[in-house]
């Protein structure tokens, strides 16, 4: 269950789960929930999180790898509605 001020992660690429986004939002208008955090990668299909309507029910918080070392670990707005949280690459071994 989806409860206000909680983090979401979503899974990102052919594994974004679409109908269970949808369910959320539709929860989430329904249940008044407020100041969730949508979390993810990429993902694919509509971002119906992002719509306008949603504005006070959730966040877009975008993850992105692989910057310019003076951007690494930084939080920019890129608009009104996305923020980008900017990591320094990762590998694995």
């Amino acid at each position: 269950m989806v409860l206000s001020d909680q983090r979401i992660f979503v899974h990102g690429a052919a594994a974004t789960p679409v109908h269970l986004i949808q369910a959320m939002c539709d929860h989430g208008k329904k249940a008044d929930i407020r100041g969730c955090e949508v979390i993810h990668i990429h993902t694919e299909g509509p971002g119906v999180y992002n719509e306008k309507e949603y504005d006070s029910e959730f966040n877009n918080f975008y993850f992105y790898l692989r910057l310019q070392d003076h951007l690494v670990n930084k939080t920019v707005q890129v608009c009104s509605r996305v923020r980008l949280k900017l990591f320094s690459t990762c590998t694995f071994t």
